[in-house]
């Protein structure tokens, strides 16, 4: 199977081309629409100078993002845009501001300065994307922290504490998205994802049961995530998302359930908080190449029998009397 990467590659070339024009002493300019796999638009684009909009600062990018998750994030944030900012500036590592005013019709623009960029920095701007959608995680891994606090506190062995708290990102069309829950002994995050037609449902169920036999086969990889799938609500979001009984088929739930090991450092929180957030385009990417793959080999199978029947045919008896020459020429036998 492939597995997308995490980086958005056109920033990155994008940026490093920029990076090297400048090193070199040539004129920057850029103005570049790159959209991802789920609309996420990024523009990048030549910071003009401050005070005068007509002439360029050739050392300095802008990099504007725009997502539907924008607004999700925000309710998760409490409608601070400060601490959301914050937050992604953060992840940053706090080696780029807030350009002065936000592009028209994005999200959040950042500054981008040449003379101090490097290529740790360009990398982590590919992971823009990531940055900015691993908000509720990190709220989430904070509660689950709390929680767990509040349990070695009480003493009482095996008892577990839920949070009534639920982020929910809307990050796709036709009200598609992710669910995350904390309790005081994992993490529970939750896709609500929908099917074009009834084909792609059971390629996906195929799919995800393969998760779950894979899991159960391969001891190295029993640690991973416990994965779930269901055509219904799991209890977490019941109150929240009641079952749509009219358009039961269309709305399926994939769950994965996180445990203290998927997040013990940075590093390993930030390749699980990475792959959780690729997985909803890397499963419909494989149902589509699942289904590529079959339709191939089906035609590739009809044009085999096509054969099987044309060397079949029952030659006439006006046919079966013509004789060829080498050259190619009929002649008839009487």
């Amino acid at each position: 199977m492939l597995h997308l990467p995490n980086e958005n590659l056109l920033i990155q070339k994008t940026l490093y081309e920029a990076l090297e024009k400048f090193q070199q002493k040539s004129p920057v300019i850029i103005d570049r629409i790159v959209t991802d796999f789920d609309f996420t638009q990024y523009h990048l684009t030549t910071a003009s100078q401050p005070g005068n909009e007509e002439e360029l600062d050739e050392s300095k990018i802008v990099l504007s993002y725009r997502s539907k998750a924008w607004a999700s994030l925000l309710k998760c944030a409490d409608n601070d845009l400060k601490t959301l900012t914050g937050f992604i500036l953060a992840k940053l590592q706090n080696k780029f501001t807030l350009a002065p005013i936000t592009e028209l019709s994005y999200d959040i623009s950042i500054l981008i300065d040449l003379n101090t960029l490097d290529m740790n920095d360009i990398v982590q701007l590919s992971l823009f994307k990531i940055h900015v959608l691993s908000y509720p995680f990190a709220k989430s891994i904070e509660e689950f922290k709390n929680l767990q606090q509040t349990v070695i506190q009480s003493e009482e062995e095996g008892r577990i504490i839920q949070s009534d708290k639920i982020y929910h990102v809307e990050n796709r069309p036709n009200q598609e998205g992710f669910y995350i829950n904390a309790s005081s002994d994992r993490i529970t995050v939750i896709f609500n994802t929908k099917f074009q037609d009834y084909n792609d449902q059971v390629f996906g169920k195929v799919f995800i049961q393969e998760f779950i036999d894979s899991r159960k086969r391969n001891r190295a990889i029993q640690s991973s995530p416990q994965v779930l799938f269901s055509n219904t609500p799991p209890l977490e979001i019941s109150k929240i998302c009641p079952p749509n009984k009219s358009n039961k088929n269309e709305d399926h739930f994939i769950t994965f359930v996180l445990f203290p090991r998927h997040f013990e450092n940075k590093d390993v929180e930030f390749l699980t908080i990475a792959k959780i957030l690729q997985f909803r385009n890397y499963f419909h990417y494989h149902i589509k190449c699942s289904k590529a793959y079959l339709h191939s080999r089906m035609r590739f199978r009809v044009g085999s029998f096509l054969k099987v029947l044309n060397r079949a045919k029952i030659e006439d008896e006006e046919e079966a009397n013509v004789k060829k020459t080498v050259s190619g020429k009929k002649m008839v036998s009487f």
